[in-house]
């Protein structure tokens, strides 16, 4: 449903009729993880032992998720109304046909000074969470502000936006507290002070349809 959706019914909603669409849409299941390709291959940060490029863990449970590359399909229509405006990196769409839940999702492997807000700061103040919201917003409104894709997302039981973050200086694996080793504890008072359960950060009203923001810091995973 969500590959028609996507090739027909959005660019149709928009007043597009093309062709050749390019739609980067694949399966998951199980435990599976998510990166953030663009900072991973830009990466200047030098873990020991490299690391494993996982932004963001998930787990599908028993259920098979569609894994959409929004930023790419949204990005051939630049010269449009569609392409317009912020946009998420990944949509996630429950394909067993319950309409269980639908999901936008953006994610950044950043330093939590960078996440955070600060007036002082003279590039981006309000901090990289809040310019993510913006972003996952803007892409579900591309979806409710037409009927015909409105009445598609309002279909779903449940509707999430995540913020998917890796601090880069985390480790792959849990790190044992050492004596004197400032550097390993302060990575393990990093974990332990993000919780074992995804944030949920607030409730939101799009167009009148209600989504649910949530922030998943590695290593946590989020459950569908």
């Amino acid at each position: 449903m969500i590959r028609e959706i996507l090739l027909q019914t959005l660019p149709q909603a928009y007043g597009l009729n093309r062709g050749h669409i390019q739609l980067s849409a694949n399966e998951l299941a199980g435990s599976v993880a998510l990166s953030d390709t663009a900072r991973c291959a830009n990466c200047t940060t030098k873990q020991k032992p490299p690391c494993d490029k996982q932004t963001m863990r998930m787990n599908t449970s028993a259920a098979t998720v569609i894994l959409v590359d929004h930023e790419s399909y949204i990005k051939q229509f630049s010269d449009a109304q569609l392409g317009k405006g912020k946009n998420c990196d990944y949509m996630l769409v429950d394909d067993s046909g319950s309409n269980y839940k639908v999901a936008f999702c953006d994610l950044t492997c950043s330093l939590a000074k960078s996440v955070e807000p600060d007036e002082r700061r003279n590039s981006l103040p309000e901090g990289k969470r809040a310019k993510v919201m913006a972003q996952l917003a803007a892409s579900v409104r591309r979806f409710t502000s037409k009927d015909a894709t409105k009445a598609y997302i309002e279909g779903f039981q449940h509707r999430h936006c995540i913020f998917g973050w890796r601090d880069p200086f985390v480790s792959n694996s849990p790190v044992t507290p050492r004596r004197g080793d400032v550097d390993a504890n302060m990575m393990i008072m990093g974990v332990a002070t993000s919780g074992s359960e995804p944030l949920l950060l607030h409730h939101q009203e799009i167009d009148g349809v209600e989504f649910v923001f949530y922030q998943v810091k590695y290593p946590q995973v989020y459950n569908w």
